[in-house]
């Protein structure tokens, strides 16, 4: 059976077998895609759908899904809710409901969204999933129809039961049988064949409603048959509903509730209506804590089936009881405002109380209590109570941020913004409104992508802080701030703030934020600056303090980032050791983001250590999880991988195929190329194994604008080595020379050894070298064990080909003369025959002597990573006049921003 989420029924399901078998039939028939259960609450339309979508889950290729829409306050969660429930990552998508379409798209899907009837307004999603998603199947349970073009309707009865006076064979009957099951649960010794004609006039007086039954069956501990029946006759009131088809008979289940109801005392009522605060569960300290209930409290609600316990040790009403104790609390404003406080101020504790843990815990026992945190939250941003959010927000970051919830992380604390500004402005509430702007801004940056209008927002909420005391709850904002520059690409700013940062949190003892700063600052000197000594020592004393504390979070991005040094510097064994501990921090952290990618990775680094059955296994798990989180980045970037494993194992034509798969998704995707890098890279690199040079040109020459503009040192030196090549195979030997030798020197500058021995490799072919010297530097290549190995197969095909226009004798005299090479020498070999008068592509015609005086002492500092405040009090000018230089400085070098100038006016000369 393929895999869904569907739960095991409790009690087990009893009888409906002529409902399922139709049920069935009608989710086979192709004109059948939005099928509707429709009856009142209690009736058994939930149990009945999760048995038919079990039954007909093996008939839907990609399996059966459940979708509880119980806890959903509004239909704006529909998508969140759908997503979750179908593992599918909206991530950092924009568009949310356009990604959630774009994943069911080629789906075989079985989907049972369960409880529609108070979001009917907000259905406008069902239709477009059944547009969007031909082999999508839905099937709903609600009280009421969805009046939707192509619904088909199927009214769900009571189970049956004996009717007129013949009670033969009275035990065959559903409602018998579970009147009988459920019995036995809270009385073991119940007598099946006593007075069956009174169990047979119960199941007549709730017309075989499911839930009517269990809960009269609960009283036979304490109460006859007889006077069970009694009770139920006497008071048959149903619950009264909103749709106007419901047969009469229908409308008074409300009598089985009152009956429960009178039969509680005083403070067991009290309590059983503050029950009905909490959302999907509740643990018996909140119960205690929020109900004021006791634990006979609690075993009286039990016994009686008002309350349920759970095999994961956590209580819930069912949604009809909840709602029928929430009207009893209702005429009470007062009680009910006491108990909804109490509710806010219990979960908004429970998240204040994990803030020192929750990121070094896994998530699952807060993640338990989502529905009541949400509503919590809410609940504290329309009282601004300013002291909870802002004990609770940096507890409710981390679960955002672990969890990858981006959209609604963006949304809950603009939520909170918006009403912090609202009250009267005071130390508190500024420093809590930064705070709150810094956490906003996180999952905006990632949410949508708007670099400027988060780059003011930081900016914001930092003049905010201006003047305020510093305070150790500054710490995790912080943190979060320089994140957040990391992305915007000021090198200097993140270097300069991470600097700050760490003085600031080893002053209050906050080794999470030292570790943040550490690996931060790594990143900008291992992708800006190049310097990988001097990332790796940062990231080694991160890893250290990770692992003391263990910061799954932070110890996965270092080591990922350790991975790629090592795989630079043609390390591949260890660039695979530490993605292996990146996904085991995944794992051990119960981290959901980028798992795919990770897994891609391992499978790239298996690649190069030709272990291609490890790297297909990584691959496919990486496809898998990408199509069950919905990431259809993630899955082209699987696809790549397996297509560059195609080649190596001589598939082209496989290799092709997953290479247009991969275009395909480009052609599809709103952000084009610079929104996904790393598959542009990839992509460009299979097409240099496929012989497609123009495209593989074309990606790393969009590759090489990017990151020149963006300053980022390493990255620009791998575009130019690939673009080299590229343009070997167009036979532009030229431009080809000046690519290959930039990215040579450049990656001998920085270590890089695999990307200087791909250079040389490439190198080799050119017309300049002769074919004894091309020798030499192909058998240095093929032997050296830092190579890749797509430079090796470069290297061991050229190699066959000059072969052949030599003589033995030559070529084994070039081969042993390569044999004896070591990497500096075989860099100084190829040197010599760069022309002298070809220009770098990164040269610049701008000249040193344009900047004044001033702009250069301006620049100097810049490059020492002064801030334009620093700057200016540094050289006792104006902060305008700071400003006015910076502006000229980047006009007068041809640069956009701190990063761009830094590195043109070193590459000039400029800067020592």
């Amino acid at each position: 059976m393929r895999l869904h989420n569907l739960s095991r029924q409790m009690p087990p399901f009893i009888g409906r077998a002529d409902e399922t078998n139709r049920l069935s039939q009608l989710l086979d028939d192709p004109a059948c895609r939005l099928l509707t259960l429709l009856g009142p609450g209690g009736i058994g339309k939930t149990r009945l759908a999760i048995e038919v979508a079990d039954r007909c889950a093996v008939c839907f290729e990609d399996g059966a899904y459940f979708v509880p829409l119980q806890p959903l306050e509004s239909p704006d969660l529909l998508v969140t809710a759908i997503a979750d429930a179908l593992r599918i990552d909206l991530g950092e998508m924009p568009r949310p409901r356009e990604h959630l379409l774009a994943a069911l798209r080629d789906k075989t899907l079985l989907v049972v969204l369960d409880n529609v009837e108070h979001l009917l307004d907000g259905l406008d999603l069902i239709p477009a999933l059944l547009a969007e998603a031909p082999r999508l199947k839905l099937l709903v349970t609600s009280r009421e129809a969805l009046n939707l073009r192509g619904e088909w309707r199927y009214p769900v009865a009571g189970l049956p039961y004996p009717t007129g006076d013949q009670i033969e064979r009275w035990e065959n009957y559903a409602a018998v049988q579970l009147f009988v099951a459920c019995a036995q649960r809270v009385r073991p010794d119940f007598p099946i064949d006593e007075q069956p004609a009174e169990i047979v006039r119960i199941c007549r007086l709730v017309d075989g409603m499911p839930l009517a039954l269990e809960m009269a069956a609960a009283w036979v501990r304490v109460l006859s048959l007889t006077a069970i029946a009694d009770h139920v006759q006497n008071s048959l009131d149903f619950l009264t509903t909103s749709q106007r088809d419901m047969p009469a008979r229908h409308q008074r289940l409300r009598a089985v509730f009152d009956q429960s109801w009178q039969q509680l005392s005083q403070e067991e009522q009290s309590v059983f209506c503050s029950l009905a605060v909490f959302r999907g569960g509740f643990t018996v300290e909140a119960a205690l804590r929020v109900a004021q209930a006791s634990l006979q409290d609690l075993a009286a609600l039990i016994d009686r089936s008002l309350v349920q316990l759970g095999e994961n040790g956590r209580y819930t009403l069912h949604e009809l009881l909840r709602q029928y104790a929430w009207e009893k609390l209702e005429r009470s404003p007062e009680i009910r405002e006491a108990v909804v406080d109490r509710h806010c101020a219990y979960y908004m504790r429970l998240l204040a109380e994990h803030e020192q843990t929750i990121h070094v815990r896994s998530q699952a026992s807060i993640l338990e209590e989502i529905d009541n945190i949400r509503a919590a939250w809410n609940r504290a941003a329309k009282q601004r109570d300013l002291s909870a959010l802002q004990r609770a927000a940096p507890s409710l970051y981390w679960m955002y941020h672990f969890q990858h919830w981006i959209a609604e992380g963006s949304a809950m604390f603009r939520l909170a913004e918006q009403s912090v500004r609202l009250s009267p402005e005071n130390d508190e509430s500024r420093f809590l409104l930064g705070m709150l702007i810094l956490f906003e801004s996180f999952f905006e940056l990632r949410f949508s992508g708007a670099v400027q209008v988060v780059q003011g927002k930081i900016e914001a909420a930092l003049t905010l802080w201006e003047g305020l005391e510093e305070r150790q709850e500054m710490s995790l904002p912080l943190s979060r701030a320089l994140l957040l520059t990391v992305g915007l690409g000021n090198p200097e700013q993140v270097l300069s703030l991470a600097h700050k940062n760490i003085d600031f949190h080893r002053r209050y003892h906050d080794p999470a934020g030292v570790a943040i700063s550490l690996t931060s600052m790594a990143t900008i000197y291992y992708r800006v600056y190049g310097d990988y000594d001097e990332a790796q020592r940062l990231l080694n004393e991160a890893l250290e303090i990770d692992r003391q504390i263990g910061f799954a979070l932070n110890a996965r991005w270092s080591e990922a980032v350790l991975a790629s040094i090592a795989a630079e510097r043609g390390q591949y064994r260890a660039s695979l050791r530490h993605l292996e501990s990146s996904l085991a921090y995944h794992h051990a952290g119960g981290i959901s983001r980028l798992l795919d990618v990770y897994l891609a990775q391992l499978g790239h680094a298996a690649l190069e250590l030709e272990d291609d059955e490890a790297a297909r296994k990584y691959l496919d798990e990486s496809l898998t999880m990408a199509s069950r989180l919905g990431r259809p980045d993630g899955m082209a970037l699987a696809q790549l991988g397996l297509g560059v494993l195609a080649v190596y194992q001589g598939d082209n034509q496989m290799a092709q195929s997953q290479f247009e798969n991969c275009q395909t998704y480009f052609r599809s995707s709103d952000e084009g190329p610079l929104g996904h890098l790393d598959l542009v890279e990839n992509q460009a690199r299979l097409s240099l194994l496929l012989g497609h040079f123009e495209e593989a040109l074309e990606g790393f020459e969009t590759l090489l604008a990017h990151h020149q503009a963006a300053g980022d040192r390493t990255p620009v030196m791998r575009a130019h080595c690939g673009a080299g090549q590229a343009l070997l195979g167009l036979a532009d030997q030229k431009r080809a020379q000046n690519h290959l030798f930039t990215a040579l020197r450049e990656a001998a500058a920085m270590g890089a050894q695999q990307f200087v021995l791909d250079a040389i490799s490439g190198i080799a072919q050119l017309a300049a070298v002769s074919p004894l010297l091309a020798v030499e530097l192909l058998v240095f290549v093929r032997g050296h064990s830092a190579a890749n190995r797509q430079s090796r197969r470069r290297a061991e095909g050229m190699l066959a080909t000059l072969r052949t226009g030599l003589s033995d004798d030559d070529f084994s005299n070039a081969a042993g003369h390569g044999q004896a090479l070591t990497l500096d020498s075989a860099i100084s070999l190829v040197m010599t025959f760069q022309t002298a008068s070809d220009e770098s592509p990164a040269t610049s015609s701008y000249a040193p002597d344009s900047l004044s005086e001033r702009e250069y002492e301006v620049l100097v500092l810049m490059a020492a990573g002064f801030s334009n405040h620093e700057i200016a009090t540094q050289l006792y000018i104006g902060l305008s006049t700071v400003k006015k230089h910076v502006n000229h400085i980047f006009s007068k070098l041809g640069v956009k921003h701190r990063a761009q100038a830094v590195a043109r006016a070193r590459a000039l000369r400029l800067l020592s």
